[in-house]
């Protein structure tokens, strides 16, 4: 099936309000990967290891059980299933923050690395992929802390 066009309008034309859509939030593999394809375009990339695997299928086992054994509802087939793939809400670690540029990206205070050391003048990343593993709680609040102290690194500089 789908996941755009008719087939999904109807589907929750069938369904409506009884339809459920559920996310994991847990510690995977940190087995996704960034790199440049032709013309510098970024492609995002998940070899899931068996810890990434092993976390779905339990989280899945667990939510039929709630669903279908508690509920008494059914459980459709999941976006792996359907596409053969796999997607993340919240992809870190893209900009990972370090003590070098040759361990990560940017600086403690989002200040990026230049490759031979130093910083890029104005130049700052101030979010998710500064960190440098997955935290297993929603990212928001941490992504806003990352920030907060970055920004008030900047005012005391005098940025």
């Amino acid at each position: 099936m789908r996941m755009f066009g008719l087939g999904p309008k109807h589907l929750m034309r069938k369904w409506g309000s009884r339809l459920l859509h559920v996310g994991v939030m847990g510690i995977d593999g940190m087995d996704g990967r960034v790199t440049l394809g032709p013309g510098g375009v970024p492609t995002v990339s998940f070899d899931t290891d068996a810890r990434t695997r092993a976390m779905w299928a339990a989280a899945k086992a667990g939510f039929r059980h709630v669903i279908e054994d508690g509920a008494g509802g059914r459980m459709l087939p999941s976006w792996e299933e359907i596409r053969d793939d796999s997607f993340t809400i919240h992809p870190l670690g893209t900009c990972r923050m370090a003590t070098s540029p040759e361990l990560g990206v940017v600086r403690h205070d989002g200040a990026v690395w230049k490759a031979g050391g130093g910083v890029h003048e104005g130049l700052y990343v101030m979010d998710t992929s500064t960190f440098s593993a997955p935290i297993g709680v929603n990212t928001s609040l941490t992504a806003a802390a990352v920030a907060e102290r970055a920004c008030d690194l900047m005012v005391s500089a005098g940025v």
